[in-house]
């Protein structure tokens, strides 16, 4: 059973929301589709957007502690977008993209891992963001990790549950596509 749980969670945060990345594709942007394949990643499943409780999202650069990212935040419609990007918060609830560029697509990870045992076990979610300004899609690949040793303070690393990733089958696939505001 895990014992402990790390990974991205779902939170507002406060923090300097000044980047040093900066991207095209800011702005807010009206979901228009949403799609889950929980078998494998070889195509798009079926619709889940009606499942959805957020309708709207927002892109902007943020920093977290000297941390740059282009964050992808979901809102329950426009008018909460507008709410939150008026606020100094640095709202963690969507995606999060820490490399690349609007012409060759934005990426990122998140992990979910706890420990079993004396290993580690998790998933690996890359994130991919691409597009224009008028309309984007986040495409979230993810993989099983394999079993990985806890770090030297007995938590399970961000780095080494990648790592564990690689070269495991691809479990899920999720698309989202928007269009802007």
């Amino acid at each position: 059973m895990r014992a402990t749980i790390l990974g991205v969670i779902a939170m507002g945060m406060l923090g300097c929301s000044d980047s040093g990345l900066s991207t095209d594709l800011e702005g807010t942007y009206t979901i228009a589709t949403w799609t889950e394949n929980t078998t494998g990643c070889a195509a798009e499943g079926a619709s889940i957007l009606a499942q959805q409780s957020d309708t709207a999202l927002y892109i902007e650069p943020d920093s977290f502690f000297g941390q740059d990212f282009i964050n992808a935040v979901r809102c329950t419609d426009v008018a909460d977008c507008m709410t939150k990007q008026a606020d100094t918060t640095i709202f963690l609830g969507g995606w999060t993209f820490d490399a690349g560029s609007d012409s060759e697509g934005w990426t990122g990870g998140s992990v979910f891992a706890g420990v079993n045992g004396t290993m580690c076990e998790g998933e690996y979610t890359e994130h991919r963001l691409t597009g224009t300004a008028g309309a984007i899609k986040i495409e979230s690949r993810t993989q099983m990790t394999a079993p990985f040793p806890q770090d030297k303070d007995g938590f399970c690393d961000t780095d080494a549950a990648k790592a564990a990733a690689a070269g495991m089958p691809c479990i899920k696939l999720e698309v989202v596509t928007a269009t802007g505001i």
